[in-house]
């Protein structure tokens, strides 16, 4: 099976398809090879220029569009029609001759490109699949990016909080030492005063000599 995206879809679309299946709100209806196929006229105008050329052209009673699709199988049509409102399409590789004869009938562009690159290598990225990895490359390197910033600025945050802890540390430090140099100083002992120096002289006993006189 080969696997064709749809560059034209967006989310809305799947709520359209659910609608299609459904038959609900669909204005068109397009008749191949006797088969009759709903679907939505703007949905159709936007995707093929020809529907587009036939769809606003025309001027039946009532309000819904009806267009006869020739040269175009009703498999294929098919095929065409799930394309259009689905984001890709898988097809086996023996259809893709006759869905890009279809596809250039109805000048569905981007179909056609796609069928055009699955025939010449069908191993080759289309320049869709192309777009579509680089728009996931590039949403995963804003996350990356996002993320980087992130971290960053809780890095920050890190450093701002050390900082100020290491302020609110000096600060302790530093008022810690300026409390022991200004506490009370033990006094120191005091000094002899000269009235005590002549008390303490007057107390004691002056020693006195004994003299010994030999008579001879």
């Amino acid at each position: 099976m080969i696997r064709i995206h749809n560059p034209h879809h967006v989310p809305f679309l799947h709520q359209t398809e659910q609608l299609r299946q459904a038959g609900t709100l669909c204005d068109a209806l397009l008749t191949v090879e006797g088969l009759t196929f709903k679907a939505h006229a703007l949905i159709l105008a936007l995707a093929s220029k020809r529907l587009k050329r036939q769809l606003t052209n025309q001027r039946g009673p009532g309000p819904r569009y009806c267009c006869i699709i020739d040269r175009v199988s009703s498999h294929t049509f098919k095929q065409i029609l799930d394309y259009v409102y689905s984001e890709s399409l898988e097809v086996p590789k023996d259809d893709l001759e006759e869905l890009l004869k279809g596809a250039e009938y109805l000048e569905v562009e981007s179909l056609v490109e796609q069928c055009q690159a699955q025939l010449r290598d069908p191993d080759s990225p289309t320049k869709t699949d192309t777009k579509v990895a680089n728009s996931l490359r590039d949403d995963k390197a804003q996350k990356d990016n996002e993320l980087s910033k992130r971290s960053h600025n809780l890095d920050e945050d890190h450093l701002d909080c050390s900082s100020e802890e290491e302020r609110s540390s000096t600060k302790r430090s530093v008022h810690d030492a300026h409390k022991k140099s200004c506490s009370p100083v033990s006094p120191l002992p005091p000094m002899f005063s000269r009235e005590s120096i002549i008390s303490s002289s007057a107390q004691s006993p002056t020693p006195r000599l004994s003299l010994c006189i030999l008579k001879h």
